[in-house]
């Protein structure tokens, strides 16, 4: 969760969270317009008035948007708070990761636990 969607504050979190050196693509968000400059990294962007595939460079955002509609579907309207949406993000996740052997998984988890 984002407090707000300003450019200092979605530029300190790509910096913090982004390896240097990766490629990021996004939409036209006038926030992200120094992303090549101030972090050095590289950027692509898709503007979804025209086009939802870039033409020039083949970069879309497809599979990040398909992913977030998908948690979405899981979290019920009522729960997107910011109290409750992290369990809901690492539960889908976890399934992802695990998604063909959710058993096995929850299994080795357990093994690997200690109480103290």
């Amino acid at each position: 969760m984002v407090p707000d969607r300003k450019a200092k504050t979605l530029l300190d979190i790509i910096q913090k969270c982004i390896h240097s050196g990766s490629t990021i693509i996004s939409d036209c968000w006038s926030a992200y317009k120094f992303i090549s400059k101030r972090l050095k990294m590289d950027h692509m962007t898709v503007g979804y008035s025209k086009t939802f595939k870039n033409p020039e460079s083949g970069a879309h955002t497809n599979h990040i948007e398909g992913t977030w509609h998908d948690l979405k579907e899981k979290i019920p309207n009522n729960e997107r708070i910011p109290e409750k949406i992290d369990n809901y993000i690492f539960e889908f996740m976890w399934k992802r990761q695990n998604q063909n052997n959710l058993w096995e998984a929850l299994l080795g988890c357990l093994a690997n636990t200690t109480y103290q």
